[in-house]
């Protein structure tokens, strides 16, 4: 006689004791399913077109621009205009599109006043319906700027957006250490990437950080003047998302035939 103490069908002892095999589990084999070219367009078309959050655009920029700086303790301020003067188009549908406070917007712009100027003057009949604008400027560049938007059509009215862009403007000056030459050269935010139209300067200064942490305020100045030069574009239309300079905007717009913006 004997007990079987690991066998859990083995309550009593038994002359022999048999701990019985489990049955294995069947196992089922894997349908594949084929789905026709359309069915999964239309399925890729409910995530793009769904109410999900969306990811700003700006967190693309830093991945991208990371690549350009090969080791961020050294300063490297072409790093922002080499990504933007090639331009670059990707699907927007994980990606913020530019807001508009007046309804659905299509082009976000953050550059200087000479910038905005060259875009206003190479697109001014396709801003009928505008968006909101945001502006930092001595007087002489701002009224340089209201003088480009007299020459080129004097109905264009773009209003001034009521958010916090000159609280993010101190904030920008705040982490460099050339201000006025903020203030001379200008800075202009064109629509948003929020409904809100909030301002993207706030963004714009951490994403400077981000790829640069080590960078010193002046090296932060060179950063963002860099930038301001060559103006960031955000533009979305049925081809996905642009994202890069004014100057590569221009040619884009131009190759494919863009007949409105706003």
């Amino acid at each position: 006689m004997s007990n079987c103490n690991t066998c859990n069908t083995c309550s009593q002892p038994v002359k022999v004791c048999c701990c019985p095999t489990p049955v294995p589990t069947p196992v089922v084999p894997t349908i594949v399913v084929c789905k026709s070219p359309i069915e999964l367009l239309f399925e890729q078309s409910l995530i793009c077109f769904n109410n999900t959050a969306c990811v700003n655009p700006l967190n693309y920029i830093i991945e991208q621009v990371s690549n350009f700086v090969p080791d961020p303790l050294l300063s490297d301020p072409t790093a922002i205009g080499q990504f933007l003067e090639g331009g670059t188009i990707l699907s927007s549908c994980n990606l913020c599109c530019p807001k508009c406070e007046f309804g659905d917007g299509f082009i976000y712009a953050l550059t200087d006043i000479s910038g905005f100027s060259n875009l206003i003057t190479t697109l001014f009949c396709k801003f009928n319906d505008t968006c909101c604008m945001s502006v930092n400027a001595n007087a002489t560049s701002y009224l340089d700027l209201k003088q480009t938007l007299a020459n080129v059509a004097q109905e264009i009215v773009i209003p001034i957006c009521c958010n916090n862009f000159t609280t993010y403007v101190e904030e920008l000056k705040n982490i460099t250490d050339c201000p006025n030459s903020f203030l001379t050269s200008g800075i202009v935010e064109y629509g948003s990437l929020t409904p809100d139209s909030e301002s993207q300067l706030h963004n714009i200064a951490l994403m400077i950080q981000s790829i640069y942490p080590a960078a010193t305020p002046a090296e932060l100045c060179t950063y963002v003047t860099t930038m301001l030069t060559n103006g960031l574009v955000i533009y979305c239309d049925s081809n996905g998302m642009f994202i890069g300079s004014i100057e590569s905007f221009l040619v884009y717009a131009l190759r494919i035939n863009i007949t409105c913006i706003r």
